[in-house]
């Protein structure tokens, strides 16, 4: 099983993104007996993000680098970015710092956390959608039912 290192570059995989260029900031826990349980907070070349992801999302960088280069032109740039600049991502964790959030990776929303943020978003959405809904249906009966109180 590979393990990896603080500062390894390596590929995340993210659910709903392409193979993405990312560095390894700092190891959160890590339980080789069981991967899904290994968390590493790793930083996203090119979106300059921080996310924690676990094991069982992670590919070595070397093994596929030509398979997910091919992918999308972020993709490309992303590795273009890393390559050219690997070290760029201290100046963003300088910045967390600055801002109080500190480098901490407890401190770091995990995706479970931006997971669930979505749902409630997407969960508002839909109860904003079905409230236009049902005030249109109102509106629809109470001209239906003005229009027979004036055929009476």
């Amino acid at each position: 099983m590979v393990q990896f290192q603080k500062a390894d570059l390596v590929l995340a995989l993210l659910k709903g993104y392409p193979l993405w260029a990312t560095r390894i900031v700092s190891i959160t826990s890590q339980n080789e007996s069981l991967p899904i349980l290994c968390r590493y907070t790793v930083f996203y070349y090119l979106s300059h993000d921080f996310q924690n992801v676990v094991k069982a999302n992670r590919l070595s960088y070397n093994d596929n680098y030509s398979e997910a280069s091919k992918k999308a032109k972020d993709v490309n740039h992303a590795f273009r970015e890393c390559e050219s600049s690997p070290d760029i991502y201290r100046q963003f964790l300088k910045k967390k710092d600055a801002k109080g959030l500190g480098a901490d990776p407890t401190v770091i929303a995990s995706i479970e956390t931006s997971a669930i943020r979505n749902q409630l978003i997407l969960a508002q959405e839909k109860v904003t959608k079905l409230k236009a809904g049902l005030v249109k249906d109102i509106e629809k009966k109470a001209y239906c039912f003005q229009s027979k109180i004036k055929a009476r």
